[in-house]
């Protein structure tokens, strides 16, 4: 792995990470050898989220890609054309995508995302977490000529967001 981003392991045998130009690799030995494994893209992942067997990782210009067997196979969805940053995921599927100045929701463990907040453009959020199923926040930071906060804040799993006090 050129250079890897995020992983996750299912136990102590097996992992999967992803990182720079695309790049997925997974180990079934605790990670002592790794295997390259094909993700259909040349974006660099940032982010990887699990729920179960299946495995969502976001990036560069929009790209988004989705394991449903453990990081075998993956497959690639486009979503719009901005950097994503940071994605969640529950175990019914709902989930949340941090992207330059939006949020994208799902309900289906990423296979269809739709705008949940337009705004705040010049603020780049890069970390979305939840307290519970319905507290959370995605934070990040406000380049120059932003006029949003860097802070949004949500009490009702994600439908509405809200800037929060800094």
């Amino acid at each position: 792995l050129v250079l890897p981003r995020d992983f996750h392991f299912y136990n102590d045998q097996l992992g999967v990470a992803v990182g720079s130009a695309g790049e997925v690799i997974r180990t079934t030995d605790g990670g002592v050898t790794w295997d390259s494994i094909p993700s259909n893209t040349t974006y660099t992942m940032l982010d990887l989220e699990a729920q179960g067997d299946t495995l969502v990782a976001c990036g560069a210009w929009g790209r988004l890609i989705i394991s449903t067997d453990a990081g075998l196979t993956w497959s690639v969805i486009q979503v719009g054309a901005s950097e994503h940053k940071s994605l969640t995921l529950t175990a019914s599927g709902a989930g949340l995508l941090g992207t330059d100045g939006r949020i994208h929701r799902t309900a289906d463990f990423g296979a269809t995302w739709n705008v949940a907040v337009e705004g705040t453009w010049h603020t780049r959020l890069n970390k979305v977490s939840f307290a519970n199923g319905d507290t959370g926040a995605a934070v990040g930071w406000q380049t120059t000529g932003g006029f949003e906060s860097g802070l949004l804040r949500t009490v009702d799993g994600g439908r509405h967001w809200q800037k929060a006090g800094t």
